[in-house]
């Protein structure tokens, strides 16, 4: 079913260019317990390819993970993978158009983070939401100003959007400021529109 998601979908011409935007992507290793979490991970990857816009992520070839750069690769578009050498029993994805080793995990969230245009985040484990509220708090105390969306399949990060209007409601944010920090969408095609309104061509 994952593969029929991008068969309407334009194909680009197989190009070595390197895309002028990129979208860093957080997500889990593993598939998840829902066909959704895999089908919406591969449509993100096929709709970034088809737009040109260039994928970094973690380099895993597993979970949803290798389903949004086989979406990319399998639509010639481009993906970086960035992966840490302390990673182990984690097997790389092998058909990267980019592959950059780090030394260290934190070194290698800085240089995904460099590298963004914008960030999104699919469903995934600790690992996702260490990644995800780090760039938030970041951008709270202005090191960056890129946009963050959470892709909410299966409603899955509403625990979290629950979580920020709590701290909103007992005094720990300032009010409205969780609006502003990151915006969940509900669908791949959701996502990528909100994203083209961010980062022009």
């Amino acid at each position: 079913m994952a593969s029929e998601l991008c068969e309407t979908l334009p194909k680009r011409v197989k190009s070595c260019q390197t895309p002028s935007r990129f979208c860093t992507v957080f997500m889990g290793s593993s598939d998840g317990n829902s066909p959704a979490y895999l089908a919406a991970a591969r449509k993100l990857g096929c709709l970034l390819a088809a737009n040109d816009i260039g994928l970094v992520y973690g380099g895993a070839t597993g979970g949803l993970m290798g389903a949004v750069a086989d979406g990319v690769l399998d639509n010639n578009g481009y993906a970086v993978g960035v992966w840490p050498n302390v990673l182990m029993g984690v097997e790389q994805h092998p058909g990267l158009s980019e592959l950059i080793t780090t030394s260290t995990m934190q070194e290698r969230k800085q240089l995904m983070a460099d590298k963004a245009d914008v960030f999104v985040a699919l469903p995934g484990g600790s690992g996702t939401l260490d990644e995800l509220t780090e760039v938030i708090d970041f951008r709270k105390l202005k090191h960056h100003n890129k946009p963050i969306f959470a892709l909410n399949t299966q409603n899955f990060w509403n625990p979290l959007r629950e979580m920020y209007q709590k701290m909103e409601e007992a005094g720990f944010m300032k009010s409205g400021l969780r609006v502003q920090l990151c915006e969940f969408v509900g669908s791949p095609e959701e996502l990528l529109e909100r994203v083209q309104s961010c980062i022009k061509p």
